[in-house]
């Protein structure tokens, strides 16, 4: 973890650089804290979701900290207020998002089925 942000496929495996993260089709980015039971979980399971679907070499995970002040700057321009926040992108292109709660699987799998094309 560096300023306050993990770039990993797994959140288990060991860290990507920034250039392969952005390589991938989709990112789901979790912004929380590590202190916080939801926030954990929701990086837990997307993580294991993501293996169990055949999606981690596709879809990429990053965790903002929001205690540190590079992670409050990135939830601040994604206008993050409640975590866990869990924002899936496509590209550039925010397709989902999900504030204040763990995404249910079937909602996150749903649209992470357009990474498996």
């Amino acid at each position: 973890m560096a300023n306050g942000l993990c770039l990993t496929g797994s959140l288990t495996a060991s860290h990507q650089p920034l250039t392969i993260l952005r390589e991938k089709a989709m990112v789901v980015s979790i912004f929380g804290r590590p202190d916080c039971g939801k926030c954990q979980t929701t990086k837990n399971k997307v993580s294991h979701f993501l293996s169990k679907w055949g999606l981690d070499e596709k879809v990429g995970i990053t965790f903002h900290d929001m205690s540190t002040v590079d992670g409050m700057a990135e939830g601040s321009f994604h206008d993050v207020i409640d975590i866990p926040a869990t924002i899936l992108f496509d590209g550039e292109r925010r397709i989902a998002r999900w504030d204040g709660k763990v995404p249910e699987s079937e909602e996150l799998r749903t649209h992470l089925q357009v990474a498996a094309r």
